[in-house]
């Protein structure tokens, strides 16, 4: 039964796992690759609805080609040896070209694809299915044709190189670049139809009289060029003869004294391949407005030299006459308004509102509508809202990012990068509820924002690997991508903004220091410098760039990593001895290497014990993943009993996190099943598990343990300890942690954790399991509690945090302790004590046994200081 036992737990352990895994990942495989197809299908419908018409048609195709095409103009070609030359000369040079090309990683779209495989399909059919009078002369096997393959390989070399790239390990990947789309294929945010709407109604806008200004809004990095973008490929796309496109950047040029010359000088450029005597007109039109502009020597001999000219009116309307003589329509896209100064802004403005009188054009700008309002501000005071509103006609809002593509796109890429521990850590917090108190998604708002938090996982996690909690390491990320300044003032600031409670780091609010310590740093009693940081920066707000809004979001990020309620575990953020790694890019060594372990494993326990606890400080995870895989080398007892030795010397240095013993109780199970011959612990085999919970002191881990072993209320008399020795053995660990001088608080969870369960059937029949403590330990806790009172009374008082009622309760442990409750009662109201607490707790020991001991009371403690933990 063991034996078929361990092959179950195997199985459920490492076969179904193994099994789960790899579903998961068929499945979204096959989702990606579903979605793959459905995209290329769609970015071939034209060349799929040319197929289907020529499968249709294949009859009328092939005569047509025989009467167009091979009979006038095919038959009379000339098959010698000087065409024979050329063909091969090209085959070489096409050849030379291919290799160039494939060492270049080059997209290739779905379109290209679709239709080159056509091609090579029709190839295939007709150069092997009927006959050809165009073989060359030398060698004869080869036909004229035979070159339309190296034309699509040409065109496709690089689509294997894609689809490895985009499939392979991540560990092979680049960063992901924070470049804007210029494809509808790229689009993940469906703003594609919206583009298509944008450019289809402009094209309707008649702007035959003057141009049309058009305003994309949107805040910074929320993709205004992505979307610039797809209306270009629209344009392109469907009425590519019917415009002139062209890109203007006003930041490229933002150091040059005249940006509207620049832009005409730019408008002229353009349109020199349409219409050249329309682009001289600008030209001129650009050099004049540029005389009439400048001052100086310079202006007055351009003037001089223009004399002849046309007045600058004159020549504008002739500009006007041509431009609606050409019969296209003028684009013009202008980006990073946002990205301008004042003075630089507004001209840009003064541009569009100059140049607006010229018909046919559309001016299409994108900006910071709130940015732009911030920069004119102290230009047109009160009217900087409206100023942007005279020059644009119509002002269209890019919706918001859809919050769950923004999620699946960020932990699709994050689940090539991390572990399944950490990605379902961070699946979890993404998706549901959580003890951080924070939402992420309300500060992921663009695909800017989640490529640059995975450039950032992807490339420090992994020096961080097994160091850090996932989740802090996530929010710390997503608070620097927001607020990078207050991140580096917290840490340059470390130790003055936080302060250690309960042996974790939490913000100092302004409340959370007695007043004691208080009074300490203002006498300068200790020289600790202590800031308020949601003090500093609302003082400073102006100079940190933030406005009052971003207050509570900020306080939002400090609560979620430093707030008084977050909790500390070994690897959390606010556990002193990990912090320092948060705020670096890498640890100097984050894991256990396999030659380190392999030369200390050789050693024996006692030699092994100081370098163990030097890794347990930073490599507690990748110590104990090592040791736990030695299960698979395991060759005799001595490999087993060195275990044990090593599980129960780590919990005793993190007592207050490990509390993980099924590895031991597998350990155990080995070394009765597979060592010994009658399936039963010898002597040896128990000395050997005493010496393991005794040789490291009294702790938390070992009581733990011991506890645990009473699962359910029940104890398997088949375990390698008797009962009764389990029970004696917790009496001597709490009369030893008395003896220790711990505190009142670790010595009450040391007492509640020496109870041993037991099952006990109820007059109703049911069974339930009741925790029970030995005389002696009871003893013990009831002499140490009465030589102690003041510490105890104020441990026992229970409430919820944060409380905000004033109700409180008494611990059940206190009528353990003293058998009930009214023996408990009794004996406080005989203390003799003066202390207020004491006085305090009485009063409130009355009021509670007033609700029979049965429910939270109201009452306002001003003695009793009350720690701020859950209880």
């Amino acid at each position: 039964m063991p034996t078929i036992n361990i092959i179950n737990e195997y199985i459920k352990e490492h076969i179904l796992t193994k099994l789960t895994r790899k579903f998961k990942l068929w499945k979204e495989t096959y989702r990606i690759k579903n979605y793959r197809c459905t995209l290329f299908l769609k970015n071939n419908y034209f060349t799929l609805t040319l197929i289907l018409i020529y499968l249709s048609f294949k009859q009328t195709f092939e005569e047509l080609f025989e009467t167009l095409i091979t009979t006038p103009i095919l038959s009379k070609f000339s098959v010698n040896i000087f065409t024979s030359i050329i063909f091969i000369a090209i085959s070489i040079f096409l050849l030379y070209k291919i290799i160039q090309k494939s060492k270049h990683e080059e997209k290739v779209s779905d379109k290209t694809i679709g239709v080159f495989s056509f091609i090579l399909i029709i190839y295939i059919y007709y150069r092997y299915t009927t006959k050809t009078a165009f073989n060359l002369i030398f060698p004869s096997f080869l036909c004229y044709v035979d070159i339309i393959p190296l034309i699509c390989l040409y065109y496709c070399i690089n689509i294997f190189r894609k689809h490895k790239n985009k499939n392979g390990d991540i560990s092979n990947n680049g960063f992901l670049i924070d470049e804007p789309i210029s494809k509808e294929e790229n689009d993940l945010l469906n703003r594609n139809v919206i583009a298509k709407d944008a450019i289809n109604k402009l094209i309707a806008t008649n702007p035959k009289y003057e141009a049309f200004t058009f305003g994309i809004i949107a805040k910074w990095g929320e993709g205004k060029t992505s979307f610039m973008n797809l209306m270009k490929e629209y344009l392109i796309k469907d009425y590519k003869n019917d415009c002139v496109i062209m890109n203007f950047n006003p930041w490229i040029y933002s150091k040059r004294s005249d940006l509207t010359h620049t832009f005409l000088n730019e408008l002229s450029n353009k349109l020199s391949s349409y219409n050249t005597m329309l682009s001289n007109r600008i030209e001129k039109y650009a050099d004049l407005i540029s005389v009439v502009d400048n001052n100086g020597i310079k202006t007055i001999a351009k003037l001089f030299c223009l004399t002849v000219n046309k007045t600058t009116s004159e020549q504008f309307e002739e500009l006007k006459e041509c431009m609606k003589n050409i019969g296209k329509k003028f684009f013009v896209f202008i980006d990073d308004i946002d990205r301008l100064n004042c003075s630089e802004m507004e001209e840009i403005f003064c541009l569009v509102r100059n140049t607006s009188s010229l018909p046919n054009m559309y001016f299409i700008l994108a900006y910071d509508k709130n940015y732009v309002i911030d920069i004119l501000k102290n230009q047109y005071k009160n009217h900087s809202l409206k100023y942007p509103e005279k020059i644009m006609q119509e002002e269209y809002e890019l919706p918001k990012a859809n919050h769950e593509i923004l999620k699946k796109l960020l932990l699709l890429n994050l689940r090539k990068s991390l572990n399944d521990q950490d990605y379902s850590q961070i699946q979890i917090f993404l998706t549901k509820k959580t003890p951080y108190g924070i939402n992420p998604m309300h500060f992921i708002k663009s695909i800017r924002t989640v490529k640059r938090i995975i450039n950032q996982m992807t490339f420090s996690q992994r020096e961080l690997h097994g160091e850090i909690d996932i989740c802090d390491y996530f929010i710390l990320e997503l608070f620097r991508q927001q607020y990078k300044p207050i991140v580096n003032l917290l840490e340059k600031n470390m130790y003055e903004i936080l302060i250690i409670q309960r042996q974790k780091y939490v913000y100092y609010n302004g409340k959370n220091l007695s007043d004691k310590e208080k009074n300490n740093i203002e006498k300068g009693i200790t020289d600790k410098r202590i800031i308020n940081i949601i003090e500093y920066i609302t003082e400073y707000k102006n100079e940190f760039h933030i406005n009052d809004s971003d207050l509570s979001d900020i306080t939002a990020f400090l609560n979620s990593l430093f707030g008084e309620y977050k909790t500390c575990n070994i690897k959390s953020i606010n556990n002193p001895n990990y912090i320092q790694r948060y705020f670096r890019y890498y640890l100097l060594e984050s894991e256990v290497k396999e030659t380190e372990w392999s030369e200390l494993k050789k050693l024996t326990f006692e030699e092994m014990k100081p370098t163990i606890k030097e890794w347990m400080t930073n490599k507690s995870i990748s110590l104990l993943i090592r040791i736990e895989k030695e299960e698979e080398k395991i060759n005799n007892k001595e490999d087993i009993y060195k275990l044990l030795h090593l599980m129960f010397y780590t919990g005793s240095l993190y007592e207050d996190q490990i509390t993980n013993y099924k590895f031991i109780n597998t350990l155990l199970e080995m070394l009765k099943s597979k060592f010994n011959s009658n399936d039963q612990y010898t002597d040896e085999d128990r000395n050997e598990m005493r010496m393991c919970l005794n040789e490291n002191g009294a702790n938390f881990y070992q009581m733990r343990y011991l506890f645990s072993l009473f699962d359910h209320g029940s104890y398997n008399n088949d375990n390698i300890l008797k009962k009764d020795e389990v029970i004696e053995m917790q009496n001597n660990i709490l009369e030893r942690y008395i003896s220790d001088g711990h505190s009142m608080r670790d010595i009450l969870a040391c007492w509640r954790d020496t109870a041993y369960q037991e099952g006990v059937l109820a007059s109703d029949g049911k069974r339930y399991i009741e925790y029970k403590h030995t005389e002696k330990s009871r003893v013990l806790m009831k002499s140490y509690a009465e030589n102690n009172i003041e510490d105890f009374v104020q441990e026992i008082i229970t409430y919820f945090r944060p409380n905000t009622d004033s109700q409180y309760a008494i611990n059940q442990n206190a009528s353990y302790i003293w058998g009930n409750w009214s023996n408990f009662y009794d004996y406080i109201m005989k203390l003799n004590n003066d202390s207020p607490i004491i006085s305090e707790f009485k009063d409130f020991l009355t009021k509670f046994k007033e609700s029979e001991y049965a429910s939270y009371v109201h009452f306002n403690f001003k003695n009793i200081i009350l720690e701020d933990i859950k209880r």
